[in-house]
């Protein structure tokens, strides 16, 4: 493999050792000696690299795959190329059902087994029905493209394709590849499949280097002083436990990004549940369908506009209550019939800035319904699922368990702040009386004993989720979640962002994803995962046994 790289002009710093076993870790890249800031660690040229782009020209591309060549230039001439994933798929296709193919140096390193979600089978996929990732899941959802774009192409070649490629299951695998290992560049072209970038373990805080395009090569570089005997982290950005599993197979304890997404359906319906509650013992009040329609009319409005989103609103450890979340709650539960129909000719986002302290100890209550409401949803409360992770379980399984605890955990903590918040709020009301220091939240005698179940809850879930799992492989790369049926069909790219307030008072904005490549580079960055938009410590990915 290094002297297939050497003999086609790529560089590796001689002071790697890029097959290193690290004990919990598995194989990842070792700095056998002290690398200074700045210094090269890999080129890798497009001589050695697949690209999704056909060449204008008949260059080293034709001559390795003539026949492959000759397909993708017809398509490209008659105005039917593939979609940049699908272009991928195919040449995987190709590429691995060859022994003479120029990539087998590469290809033969492969895992044979990848865990992202659509190598998942329903009942592994199960285990997330009500996680951030419930979108995602559909166990037939990956044969509609390949039925539908790849499969037509593979028999109208069979020249290029033979039958054996002719198969869900190695469809199903080629995604897993790019989606585990693939980069894009800065400008979104990709995906790119590179030698020895894909190398490098992911850590969200420790990463030492990063993937840069320069002219046709990607380099990494040290991006400061790495000891000998250190491992040499790369980073595919600023990712969810949710999106790293969905792309790439594996979680990160500790996640400084992770998110939760709370649906638009439990945020109204929640509201709609207090409003009846409300007005059932109200001897003046309205019909519970003319409550129900009117607060659809809202949601409608607030849709239609653009101010919250249709699905659901995300919420990160950052910012825990986004001004979208906050625009919903107000309009739905502060507005009296004449504010709305004033709101109503010129909607706005609300949020934190228009918000006083007698609106949030209104809007409190209904956002911790909000949250009981989604920690309901769970299979299981987090104390079983704290114990469940430690126990025998599959490497699948201790995943979707550490999404739902990190969830769960975000709602812990988002139901501590407004209790805090409450707390705050009514010894502020109550200052100068005899009972200023004792709040409504704390005046049962057994509230010390919940607060203590709360923190031991706290302990353990960071015991757990900071000790290192099982040995696991990471199937890894930068790219974008598996493609839909668009996806492999032609190309597109989008992007979403949410301004978002936490409760501490500081406004910020909640990200789903982010460039793995400095702004000044032009360069193979990490486009978001899921939809979300929306998991052990770095040492915790890992790499299967069977990746060479």
């Amino acid at each position: 493999f290094v002297s297939w790289l050497r003999q086609n002009g790529a560089f590796v710093n001689p002071h790697l050792d890029i097959f290193h076993e690290f004990k919990d870790t598995g194989r990842g890249v070792l700095a056998t000696s002290a690398i200074s800031a700045g210094e090269l660690l890999i080129r890798i040229p497009s001589s050695v690299y697949m690209s999704p782009t056909v060449p204008k020209v008949n260059d080293a591309f034709n001559s390795r795959s003539p026949q492959l060549y000759e397909m993708l230039r017809k398509r490209q001439a008659n105005g039917t190329s593939p979609s940049p994933w699908a272009s991928c798929i195919l040449q995987l296709l190709h590429h691995l059902s060859r022994k003479d193919s120029f990539f087998q140096p590469y290809l033969s390193l492969l895992p044979d087994t990848y865990d992202t979600l659509a190598c998942w089978n329903r009942a592994e996929l199960s285990e997330l029905s009500a996680t951030s990732l419930a979108p995602l899941i559909d166990a037939d959802a990956v044969a509609t493209p390949f039925v539908k774009n790849i499969l037509p192409m593979l028999k109208e070649n069979p020249d290029v394709f033979p039958e054996s490629t002719h198969d869900v299951d190695n469809f199903i695998k080629m995604t897993a590849i790019i989606s585990s290992r693939g980069f894009h560049s800065k400008d979104g072209s990709g995906p790119y499949l590179v030698p020895v970038a894909d190398m490098f373990d992911h850590s969200s805080k420790h990463a030492s280097t990063i993937l840069e395009q320069h002219g046709d090569a990607f380099v990494m570089k040290a991006k400061r002083q790495i000891s000998a005997g250190e491992q040499i982290f790369n980073t595919y950005g600023d990712q969810s436990n949710a999106q790293l599993l969905s792309s790439y197979g594996f979680v990160e304890a500790n996640n400084p990004h992770d998110s939760l997404l709370v649906p638009c359906d439990v945020v109204f319906d929640t509201m709609l549940k207090i409003q009846l509650k409300e007005n059932a013992t109200d001897t003046e009040g309205i019909s519970a369908d003319s409550i129900e329609s009117q607060l659809k009319a809202k949601r409608e409005l607030l849709q239609d506009k653009g101010i919250i989103p249709p699905d659901f609103f995300i919420l990160t450890k950052e910012c825990l209550v986004t001004d979208e979340l906050l625009t919903a709650m107000q309009v739905g539960m502060l507005l009296n019939d004449r504010a709305y129909l004033m709101y109503a000719r010129r909607p706005t986002i609300l949020g934190d800035a228009v918000m006083d302290d007698d609106d949030m100890d209104a809007l409190a209550p209904v956002l911790l319904d909000i949250v009981e409401a989604c920690r309901q949803r769970y299979p299981n409360d987090l104390v079983k699922d704290l114990d469940i992770q430690k126990r025998p379980v599959s490497y699948r399984q201790k995943c979707a368990v550490s999404i739902r605890i990190g969830e769960q955990l975000m709602l812990l903590t988002l139901t501590k702040q407004l209790h805090g918040l409450q707390q705050s709020i009514w010894k502020m009301k109550h200052s100068g009386s005899e009972e200023d220091t004792v709040s409504d939240f704390d005046s049962d005698d057994d509230g010390d004993d919940e607060e203590g179940e709360e923190a031991e809850v706290e302990e353990r879930a960071e015991e757990i989720q900071m000790s290192p799992q099982e040995e696991k492989v990471d199937t890894k790369a930068a790219s974008p979640p598996l493609p839909s049926t668009n996806d492999i069909s032609s190309s597109s790219s989008s992007s979403a962002s949410s301004k978002a307030v936490p409760l501490s008072g500081r406004s910020g904005s909640g990200s789903a994803g982010s460039s793995n490549i400095d702004s000044d580079s032009k360069a193979g960055k990490r486009l978001p995962g899921p939809a979300i938009i929306g998991l052990p410590p770095p040492a915790n990915k890992k790499r299967r046994k069977g990746d060479k």
